[in-house]
């Protein structure tokens, strides 16, 4: 399947998410990003200059990875049951 049919069929499924609800379907979406690399400048930035480029500083501390997992759980939308969001960093 090619990705713009995978883009398609994902966002149908979010716009039936009420009517597959009304069919005991939960619809939950889940992505995830691992191996964040958690940085820390090793010196202060300085500030930009006129007429200059903003120096940016290259090295840095490593202070190992990190994942983020989020969640989208699709719900019929009224004021008391509406869509969320979660999101977990490991």
């Amino acid at each position: 399947m090619a990705f713009k049919e995978q883009v398609e069929y994902i966002c149908e499924l979010h716009q039936n998410a009420e009517t597959l609800l009304s069919q005991r379907i939960h619809l939950v979406s889940t992505d995830e990003m691992t191996g964040i690399q958690a940085l820390e400048r090793l010196f202060v930035q300085k500030p930009m200059q006129p007429k200059r480029v903003e120096p940016i500083e290259f090295e840095y501390i490593r202070h190992g990875t990190l994942s983020l997992i989020a969640k989208l759980a699709s719900k019929p939308r009224s004021p008391s049951d509406r869509s969320f969001l979660t999101l977990s960093l490991y």
